[in-house]
Parts: C-alpha cells; sequence; structure tokens
C-alpha cells in the first residue's frame, strides 16, 4: 500500500532554528521564511545604520523610528513561521507584495523624473532654444522654487544641471541598493505565501 500524500510529507523530525518539525514541507518553507525574514531584516539596518553614521544627531530620531516600523514585516515574518501563525505569516506575505510594488513603481517614477530632467537639461539651454518640447518663458520663473526670488531663466537651467548629475548618482545607489530588498521582497511574498497556505491545511 502505497503512503498517502500526507504520511509522504512527514517524517522524522527536523530541526528547523531550533524547531522541531514533522512535516517535511511545512520545515522547507519555515526555513525558507526565517532565512528571508533575517536577511530583510539586515537590509532594513545597512541603510538604517549608514544614515545614522552620516546624517548626525538632527536625523537620527526619524532614522531609528523608520527603521523600528521597517523591521515590523521581518519580526512579522520570521515569528509567524517560529510560531507557526496564520496571522502574522499572512501579514509578512501581504506586506511583502505592497512593498516590492511600491518599490517597483518608485523606480519607475524616478527614471521618468530623471529622463525628463535631462531632456531639459540637454535640449531646452534658455540662451538657444528652439521652443520644443521645452518649458516657456513663464514656466523657467517657476521651476525653480529653491532659487533666491529674482532669478533668471538661465540661474534655474545651470541649477537644474546640478540636480541632473546629482539624480543620476542617486539613481546608481538606488538601485544598487533597491533591488536586493525588491528580489528578498518577491521571495518573501512567495515563500510566505506558501507557508500560509500550508499553515491553512
Amino acid at each position: 500500500m502505497e503512503p498517502s500524500h500526507a504520511q509522504a510529507l512527514t517524517g522524522a523530525p527536523q530541526l528547523i532554528f531550533g524547531l522541531p518539525i514533522q512535516n517535511e514541507r511545512l520545515a522547507k518553507l519555515t526555513r525558507k521564511v526565517l532565512i528571508v525574514a533575517l536577511v530583510s531584516a539586515v537590509l532594513v539596518l545597512i541603510p538604517g545604520f549608514i544614515g545614522l553614521a552620516s546624517g548626525g544627531g538632527a536625523q537620527a530620531p526619524s532614522l531609528v523610528s523608520g527603521m523600528a516600523l521597517a523591521l515590523l514585516v521581518p519580526i512579522c515574518g520570521y515569528l509567524g513561521a517560529k510560531k507557526s501563525d496564520q496571522n502574522l505569516t499572512c501579514c509578512f506575505c501581504g506586506c511583502n507584495l505592497l512593498g516590492s510594488c511600491l518599490t517597483i513603481f518608485s523606480f519607475v517614477t524616478a527614471f521618468a523624473a530623471s529622463g525628463a530632467l535631462s531632456y531639459i537639461v540637454q535640449s531646452c539651454d534658455p540662451s538657444n532654444d528652439d521652443g520644443t518640447g521645452c518649458p516657456t518663458a513663464d514656466q523657467w520663473l517657476t521651476m525653480c522654487p529653491d532659487l533666491a526670488e529674482g532669478y533668471t531663466a538661465e540661474d534655474c537651467y545651470a541649477d537644474l544641471q546640478g540636480k541632473a548629475g546629482n539624480m543620476q548618482s542617486t539613481l546608481h545607489w538606488m538601485v544598487l541598493l533597491q533591488v536586493p530588498s525588491v528580489l528578498v521582497q518577491c521571495l518573501g511574498f512567495c515563500w510566505g505565501h506558501q507557508l500560509y497556505s500550508e499553515l491553512k491545511q
């Protein structure tokens, strides 16, 4: 007589981070979710500590509170997997889905803004402007509110040139830091959903 599916998945208890788990599939999913939760926590802490080291004391409260809030998601995943809690696992799964979607949206928005700014810098020099898709004279005078009152279109153009260079550098760092985070969030969603479905059975 062949063993049932449930019996096939059940064998000697496996120790997952010190937790004895009888079901083989549940053990594998628990290990995956625990690992991705820990990696998520590390990815939250690294930029936070970098910000604390470089931002000075003025930004410390906001950085610490931001880190604490961001750590709630990995904590949900860790505790949900460790305690086999459906609610915490569902929260971890859903938050990772939302987080990955928002991060991807921020990528698209940032690259679109960078493209628009690059076009203005490359094609819209006020001293030699053909007017095609470029700001009008009145628009130039409202595009750089951080400049001192009374600035000219040329002043605004020079300011945007500097911002375009800074934005390119920011995008490079954004990709470097956020792409791993998105990958981890996607894994967190997939494995979290699988673990949640397994716990519901």
